[in-house]
């Protein structure tokens, strides 16, 4: 996957069986490219999504389930 890269579970049979139901998504952060899992809200962009990776603090909002708005760390 690339940054910024988003792979939906429920296409994805393979995955979907791997992964708690509670997970919409795999994401590759736009930053570092550290793959995590994203939820439905997070993905319609009402919760933000921070990157899990150590070495990164990349927080942004999906919109429109195609673009990125890029949040300040605190």
């Amino acid at each position: 996957m690339d940054p910024a890269d988003i792979i939906l579970l429920e296409e994805a049979d393979s995955l979907r069986a791997a992964v708690e139901s509670v997970f919409f998504a795999v994401l590759a952060c736009p930053a570092c490219g550290t793959l995590g899992l994203i939820t439905l809200s997070q993905y319609l962009g009402t919760d933000p999504v921070i990157c899990g990776s150590n070495r990164c603090s990349c927080r942004f909002r999906i919109d429109n389930k195609t673009r990125l708005i890029y949040l300040p760390v605190n």
